[in-house]
Formats: structure tokens, C-alpha cells, sequence
């Protein structure tokens, strides 16, 4: 887990223009929406819930380019904003398709939280569909294809993803917080100064800083963590990492990071 947040947080540091780039360029206008139906006509809880399919959707394909850029940066030392969304759009059926299917078994747990077993069937199968989007990405798969191969590589670590993904969790909400803080601040001197419509944009300037923010760290450590669960069964390298991306394994370029049967690290 170290080793996996440690080089989670190198590339992001290496990149942190180009990933937040990855995250707003898509963030930005869903806010912008958002915003919009929140100055019109639209019943509130309409607008919440338009809100929320929007943020799902736009969610997979930020963690989608960002699961191509960190690839690219593994094998040709380099990301591209532009190369990365154009292997989105080249997926963005399919990845539609993958957000459709776990976000009915998100809502299907949400709306029976009442019942147990419901809601631990559906924390069980987001546990093993967590990699199922750097799957489709990477190794250019469609949805129920990508879904059986995170199923496939998480079975048998279960326990280890799931503590893994409730650590990069936290760190991710931890980091919103903190990225959200200055406008959490504006908000409040808003309030005391009577500026409520002030105060509400702050709110907004906030989640979007935050989402920016913290959006890549767990696309970032989801891929890698897809990666580390291919090492261990199937012997992945740079060279199948190359072959499955499309580029020529003579642009292979690790710079100091290294993915061996242990899995990834720094040598």
C-alpha cells in the first residue's frame, strides 16, 4: 500500500498541470450545468439528481483518460490531455455501458439500505468491478469484458483491494477538504456579511477545486493497483503495458519505476 500511494502521488507530482487539466476539462462544464439548473425553473430535486447521473458519467471517462495517461507516462515518460480523452471518446460507449451497470448496482444497494444483504452484494461487486475501468482502457475491452477481468484479477484479494481502495478513500476525501478549505472560508465571511448568493458560489467554486484536486489520485492508484493485480497473476511488463496501449516497445522509459513480480515500486 505505501509503495502503491508513494508513486501514486510521484506521477501526480511529475503531472499535476496536465492531470488536473485531465480533471477539470471535463468537471468544469458539468459544474457549469449544474449551476444553471440551479438558477432555473428546475425542481431542486430534479436538478440533484441530473447532477449526480452527470457526475457518475463524467467520473468514469475522467478516470478513464487519466488510467491512459498514467500508462502513458509509464511507457513513454510523457501524458497527453489530448491522446487521453481521444482513447475515452474511441471507448465512450463502452464506458458508458460500464457506468450505467454500476451505478444500478449502486442505487439498487442505496435505495435498500435497509436490507443487508443487498447493500453487501453491492459493496462486494464494486470491490471486484474496481478495476474494471483502467481494464477497458488499457486493454481496449467492452464493458462485460472489462467487468469479468477486474472480477477475474481481484478474486482471491478481495480483502487487500478493499483495503487498499478504503485507504486511497480517504485520502481523496482528506484532500478535497483541504483543496476546498480557502472557498469553505470565503463562504462562511460570506455568511456573516449577509452575501448569500456570494457564500452559495463559493460553495460551488469549492467542490469543483476539490473534485480538480482530488479526482486523480484515485484513478491514478486504481490503475496501478490494475496493474500490481496483473503482475502477480498474469507476469505483466512494460512490454504487454506497451503492446495493450499501442505503442512500440522501443518507447518503453520507466525513469526510476519499476513493475516486477512483486509488484510496483521505485529502484
Amino acid at each position: 500500500m505505501g509503495d502503491l500511494l508513494n508513486e501514486t502521488f510521484v506521477i501526480y507530482g511529475k503531472n499535476v498541470w496536465v492531470v488536473m487539466g485531465i480533471a477539470a476539462l471535463v468537471q468544469a462544464p458539468v459544474a457549469v450545468v449544474a449551476l444553471l439548473l440551479g438558477r432555473g425553473s428546475v425542481d431542486p430535486t430534479a436538478a440533484f439528481f441530473v447532477e449526480f447521473i452527470l457526475q457518475c458519467f463524467t467520473g468514469f471517462y475522467v478516470y478513464g483518460a487519466l488510467a491512459f495517461a498514467a500508462g502513458q507516462q509509464y511507457v513513454t515518460g510523457e501524458m497527453g490531455i489530448g491522446m487521453s480523452y481521444s482513447r475515452v471518446w474511441w471507448r465512450i460507449v463502452s464506458l458508458s455501458a460500464l457506468s450505467l451497470i454500476v451505478l444500478a448496482a449502486f442505487t439498487l444497494g442505496a435505495l435498500l439500505f435497509f436490507l443487508v444483504v443487498p447493500v453487501v452484494l453491492s459493496l462486494v461487486f464494486m470491490v471486484y468491478w474496481s478495476v474494471s475501468v483502467p481494464a477497458m482502457v488499457v486493454q481496449r475491452m467492452s464493458a462485460m469484458d472489462a467487468l469479468r477481468t477486474s472480477f477475474r484479477l481481484v478474486k482471491g484479494s478481495w480483502w487487500r483491494v478493499f483495503g487498499i481502495s478504503l485507504v486511497v478513500g480517504l485520502v481523496t476525501v482528506g484532500l478535497m477538504i483541504v483543496a476546498a478549505l480557502p472557498f469553505l472560508a470565503g463562504n462562511a465571511l460570506a455568511g456573516l456579511a449577509g452575501l448569500e448568493t456570494l457564500g452559495d458560489q463559493m460553495l460551488r467554486l469549492g467542490g469543483i477545486a476539490g473534485g480538480v484536486v482530488a479526482a486523480p489520485v484515485p484513478a491514478i492508484a486504481g490503475t496501478l493497483l490494475y496493474y500490481d493485480l496483473r503482475v502477480r497473476r498474469e507476469g505483466f511488463d512494460l512490454s504487454s503495458l506497451s503492446s495493450d496501449m499501442g505503442f512500440s516497445p522501443a518507447e518503453d522509459r520507466m525513469e526510476g519505476v519499476s513493475i516486477h513480480s512483486k509488484g510496483i515500486g521505485r529502484s
